[in-house]
């Protein structure tokens, strides 16, 4: 009866109708992911009419959350009709680990306010922990059983027919408990929002009246008649909308029945207005035919008003049967649901000879007895109440794809909420996600909200939700953590700014400055400590101070927080040596052969060959990873300088016959022959083996990939065996480690479960690397027992043997760490609960509309002329104020053919206007941007060269942005570059939003000296550009959009002919980007500004950034950095376009130490237009587009009608 209702299936096929064409791709991927989500742990129909079969309840995927697989490990199809019942050892593990939380959960939880809506709180006298904890235990054990015949109607089998409080299935890592208090905190965050918070077991008057321009005071008047319903919802028949629930469940309305809801605390305290009195129903007479309403200047809180009828939001005036508001914790209303309840825990049971809870309670006739202060039973019937609803209307929702909700599972859903909160501590408080689909899965039927289009209305208390359950859910202990972590956690959250601010710092190779490293970051690091601290590996643990080895039954606890600092210290310092400073994830190639480094050394470098580096060893003989021939890989990193050599590749013979060399001269590979490299390798056939991770110089080889895969990857679940990634196959795809959904975290767990296995575990000729740990001595870093470590340690990382020749003292970067963390190792004390979620804001994800307004006038004014410099190193370095205004009237004289030629949307158009351009134009070149000028040309205005050459700089501007595209109105740069892998079909990759050409847009990076402006990629921003809205606009790729791996783990491609989207598997780009990830700095506006380096030079010199450092700034209130997007679809995008074009201009164009003479050259008839354009074009694209602009060039030039070669 209950969970999804007929009226969300009418609300979804008439909002699908509704979508708007802008966002189709981007829902359409959305829904795939969420269709691909593979789970084993399934929900069971909830208790409602519904005619689909079993097999219309099937939803399958392909993608397992970690914390939900079944005991064998092993990813299985996702079945909805397996029973949400926990078994007793899984219940018993909640409830103890809730008991130890119990004063968190009442300090935190179990708070109501003092007065309304005001921030002090106090202990709620209406919710205590031990009443929730006893209705928790009796529903997560006993529930409800579902009677036989009942049952049949449903379509329910036999084991299914039980309904409990879901707490999570036994799986074999142990943690499919934490979806049991997820569900937990999911329910007591909706509790907190709509009953805890106001101490309130009934519902509260809240709704002030709607028609309500009679009321001529400020505070208000509230209908006495919101009894029936507020918000526009009737209570009496609140989501019983099917014949089932009418036949079976459903209470009678008793038009004679009269009732009034518990007085709340509000009633008696001193309010900064009087508060309305409580709820109450009675007949209607002859004498009151209407109920009237409360006015708050009348006395005070207890005094109605009856002089006249004020209808409630659903045009009710009169109480009559209205005593089916809300109650309980979750303020559970109306006659369906509380028949219900009689139905399974009342006197409706007992009638039926049924077991009952409250065989004496007629809920139907006394559906008060919830919350009434004279039933000693109260307390518990409250939870009861609200925990059963839960089960049966939100913990089985289970919609279908034809549903208008797209399949939405509440269990699937939670679980992959749960998976990626623990990756993020992150909770969205901008946009919806799954706790605003639970609170409209729970106040409207369906979970998005508006589920009735007839009706609309939105989920009340929506942020306050999202706000309770980051509340809620670090008050119970999310994500679970063993006391150890979260003292080393609480430790290291200490010395964090020291950690980001010098231990994560990239050196660049040509000048030795320092940056932040962009791949290795605080946060993964602490993420993927955890799960080697907490999980481990093959029952051994990464070693923080804990008991050494704790079992999977036990709690690691916290013993030597001096060794476990040292040990983590240890780790980070061969950490730095090895990747951080290079800011690598990939082994780069750095051997030098005959003068040159090859293209083979993929295949090893001195003297090593990779794929011949197989397990011989004890246990580990035979892991290796098959030699798989057909393999072919790209790594993503290589050395941060640009003339280093490109990455490593593999690829069979049949793609690459034979591998050259890196030309340094030339910066690219020659392929025109042949180039071994030591070994004579000159293919790079099956050689992808190359090392990666933190430890990139030692974790390689198939036999230490074979390895990795048996522990931690897909060969452990396919053996039945505990994997933090079953669904990664290590052998198949090696560069997993530093280039999929995981690798943030991945590149740190390959070189933590190397420190685990070979350096933690040393114990040979009588040096023991955990002796020689706790040995090392606090707070003397000078001690020859630290230098002897270094060596020790790096010699068994190379080598597997305390003592070597090679064996390096990096005792300068280890004394680096330590003045990080200090020289004090005592423990930072820890408050309960530790660790909560960081609550931090999301950039909003959704574009708007194209801006419809535009600059009305030309420029007809300019600012106070002053001289411009008489001698300067740079012309473009000084404002143009003296020439503006004339160079603006020139190209008046010749606007109309200027205007025809140049701007097809005419001077007024919608997005590229002749006035938006002249506006901006005036703004840039007069002195807008601080230290930045758009050149039109300096000197005497009467001097017609120089005049010139600044109609020369707009002319090849101009050409450039014509030749982006602007005169179809497109701002977003399109999805132009397609591969043709079967020399067949054009096929567009998806992830070409990563960058086209084989470019990376994320990579484009400053030069050092400017690189602290550039913007520090955002792996969870979602952003969409604008689609093509034509009728052919289907025939071509769809719109560009950038969205985190936990929504889009791949990314197919668009096939042109058969206008379709193929999103089955992985497609890369030209540079081998699979996902969108981090990849929102595709070109836009006028000049397809892109990169990571100029947006970040926007924001710095235009934007937020500006205005922050107390600059001069065109857009202050706009963060490129977050909102690239403002550019082409934001309130100021008819200036925007323009503004970032002439940005990116002066900074890749008129920064050119050459081009003032190129100039001088082409106005003085020196060099040809062509000339002048294939200069322009080398430095904007490498002359990709060199035609178009010159053709472009021509014809501006003569609409302008300058006279030049």
């Amino acid at each position: 009866m209950l969970g999804k209702y007929q009226s969300c299936r009418r609300r979804g096929r008439l909002k699908l109708k509704l979508v708007a064409v802008q966002m189709y791709f981007l829902l359409v991927a959305v829904l795939f992911i969420f269709y691909s989500v593979d789970l084993s742990v399934t929900a069971s129909p909830s208790l409602k009419d519904d005619d689909r079969s079993s097999e219309q309840h099937q939803h399958h995927s392909s993608t397992t959350d970690r914390s939900l697989q079944d005991s064998n490990c092993i990813s299985t199809p996702y079945d909805p009709l397996k029973p949400l019942n926990s078994p007793p050892e899984v219940i018993n593990r909640v409830l103890s680990h809730l008991d130890a939380h119990e004063a968190s959960i009442q300090s935190v939880i179990l708070q109501s306010y003092i007065k309304v809506n005001r921030p002090t709180t106090q202990d709620s006298t209406q919710w205590t922990y031990a009443d929730f904890r006893n209705a928790l235990q009796y529903m997560a054990t006993t529930g409800v059983t579902v009677p036989p015949d009942v049952a049949r109607q449903l379509n329910l089998p036999n084991n299914n027919r039980k309904l409990t409080f879901f707490l999570g299935h036994a799986n074999c890592r142990d943690d499919g408990w934490h979806v049991g208090l997820a569900n937990v905190a999911a329910f007591l965050a909706q509790s907190m929002t709509l009953a805890i918070r106001d101490d309130a077991c009934d519902e509260l008057n809240t709704e002030k009246a709607i028609d309500a321009a009679w009321v001529s005071w400020s505070e208000g008047a509230w209908p006495i008649s919101n009894s029936c319903g507020q918000r526009r919802v009737g209570s009496n028949g609140y989501m019983s909308d099917n014949d089932f629930c009418e036949k079976v469940y459903t209470c009678d309305v008793d038009a004679d029945m009269t009732m009034t809801a518990e007085a709340n605390h509000y009633y008696g305290t001193d309010q900064r207005n009087p508060f309305p009195p409580p709820l109450q129903c009675y007949p209607r007479s002859v004498d009151e035919p209407y109920t009237g309403y409360f006015d708050p200047r009348d006395g005070g809180s207890v005094e109605i008003s009856r002089t006249r009828a004020v209808p409630s939001s659903i045009g009710r005036t009169d109480v009559e049967g209205c005593c089916w508001w809300g109650r309980g914790a979750l303020h559970t209303k109306g006659t369906c649901s509380m028949g219900k309840f009689n139905y399974y825990f009342g006197a409706k049971a007992a009638q039926d000879g049924r077991s009952s809870r409250y065989t004496a309670v007629n809920f139907c006739a006394n559906p008060q007895a919830v919350c009434s202060s004279n039933n000693p039973q109260s307390k518990e019937m409250r939870w009861m109440l609200a925990l059963f609803d839960w089960v049966d209307r939100v913990q089985h929702y289970n919609g279908n794809d034809s549903g208008g909700d797209g399949g939405w599972n509440y269990i699937e859903q939670s679980v992959h909420f749960l998976e990626n909160f623990r990756k993020s501590n992150f909770i969205d408080m901008d946009n919806n996600h799954f706790i605003d689909e639970v609170g409209s899965v729970l106040d409207q039927g369906c979970p998005s909200a508006p589920c009735d289009l007839s009706n609309p209305s939105r989920v009340h208390k929506a942020q306050t939700r999202k706000g309770n359950y980051v509340s809620a859910a670090k008050a119970i202990g999310l994500p679970v953590k063993s006391p150890a972590l979260r003292a080393m956690e609480t430790q290291l959250d200490a010395y964090k700014k020291g950690i980001d601010d010098v231990l994560m710092q990239s050196t660049s190779p040509v000048d030795g400055s320092s940056r932040n490293s962009y791949r290795y970051r605080y946060f993964d690091f602490i993420q993927a400590l955890g799960l080697m601290v907490d999980v481990g590996v093959e029952k051994s643990y990464f070693y923080i101070g804990q008991d050494y080895q704790p079992t999977r039954t036990e709690v690691a606890t916290m013993t030597d927080l001096k060794s476990g600092i040292f040990n983590v210290a240890l780790f980070l310092t061969q950490a730095i040596v090895n990747s951080i400073r290079e800011d690598a994830c990939d082994e780069h190639n750095t051997q030098i052969v005959n003068g040159r480094h090859p293209v083979s050394n993929s295949c090893g470098q001195y003297g090593i060959s990779y794929q011949d580096l197989v397990c011989t060893d004890g246990n580990d003989n035979g892991k290796e990873c098959p030699l798989d021939l057909s393999m072919s890989l790209t790594a993503v990193t290589k050395a941060l300088d640009h003339r280093a050599p490109r990455q490593f590749q593999c690829a069979p013979q049949s793609q690459l016959p034979y591998s050259g060399f890196w030309d340094v001269d030339n910066m690219e590979e020659n392929t025109n022959t042949a180039f071994a490299n030591q070994l004579g390798r000159t293919n790079v056939e099956g050689c992808c083996w190359w090392g990666r991770g933190i430890f990139r110089h030692i974790n390689r080889g198939r036999c230490f990939f074979g390895r990795l895969d048996h522990a931690v990857g897909k060969r452990a679940a396919m053996n039945g065996r505990p994997s933090l990634y079953p669904d990664t196959d290590f052998c198949a795809n090696p560069e997993a480690v530093c280039s999929s959904e995981d690798s943030d975290e991945l590149q740190w767990i390959v070189g933590m479960f190397h420190w685990i296995d070979a350096v933690q575990s040393y114990n040979e000729d009588g040096w023991s690397f955990m002796d020689k740990l706790k040995e090392l001595p606090a707070g003397d870093v000078a001690d020859i027992r630290f230098n002897k470590m270094l060596i020790a340690v790096d010699c068994i990382m190379k080598t597997g043997n305390h003592r070597c020749e090679v064996g390096i003292d990096s005792i300068d970067t280890l004394v680096e760490v330590l003045e990080v963390f200090g020289d004090k190792y005592e423990q930072v004390a820890l408050n309960a609960p530790t660790l909560s979620p960081t609550l931090t804001a999301r950039p909003s994800a959704s574009p708007t509309n194209f801006p419809t307004v535009t600059p009305t006038l030309e420029p007809t004014g300019s600012p106070t002329s002053s001289s411009a410099p008489t001698a300067s190193p740079n012309i473009f370095d000084y404002p143009s104020t003296e020439n503006i205004n004339a160079v603006v009237a020139d190209i008046q004289r010749n606007s109309q053919t200027f205007i025809s030629t140049v701007f097809p949307a005419g001077s007024t158009g919608e997005l590229f206007s002749f006035n938006g351009f002249a506006e901006v134009l005036f703004d840039i070149a007069s002195g807008s941007v601080e230290g930045k000028y758009f050149y039109v040309g300096h000197g005497r205005t009467t001097n017609r060269n120089l005049r010139k050459r600044g109609m020369v700089n707009i002319a090849a501007f101009l050409a450039h942005a014509k030749t982006n595209g602007f005169q179809n109105n497109n701002c977003d740069e399109r999805n132009v570059d397609f591969l043709m892998p079967d020399e067949t079909t054009r096929k567009y990759p998806l992830s070409n939003s990563c960058g086209q050409y084989g470019d990376s847009y994320q990579d484009e990076r400053c030069d050092v000296s400017e690189s602290f402006m550039e913007c520090a990629p955002d792996k969870n921003m979602l952003v969409s550009a604008v689609p093509g809205t034509d009728d052919t606009s289907y025939k071509n790729p769809p719109a560009f959009f950038c969205g985190p791996k936990a929504y889009f783990p791949f990314m197919g491609y668009f096939e042109a002919g058969t206008f379709a989207i193929i999103n089955d598997e992985p497609f890369s780009n030209r540079a081998g980007r699979t996902n969108i990830e981090s990849c929102c700095w595709w070109g836009r506006g006028s000049a397809q500004v892109k990169g990571v380096c100029m947006y970040g030079k926007l924001n710095y010199y235009i934007g937020a950034r500006a205005k922050e450092e107390g600059r001069k700034s065109m857009f202050p209130d706009i963060d490129f950095c977050k909102r690239p997007q403002e550019i082409c679809s934001g309130k100021h995008s008819t200036r925007l376009t323009w503004a970032s074009g002439m940005v990116n201009w002066i900074e890749n164009i008129q920064s050119n130490f050459d081009y003032g003479d190129y100039l001088d050259r082409i106005v003085s008839g020196e060099i040809e237009r062509a000339d002048f354009i294939s200069y322009v074009s080398d430095k904007l694209d490498g002359g990709r587009n060199k035609k178009e602009r010159l053709i472009n060039f021509n014809l501006i030039i003569e609409s302008l009608a300058i006279s030049i070669n």
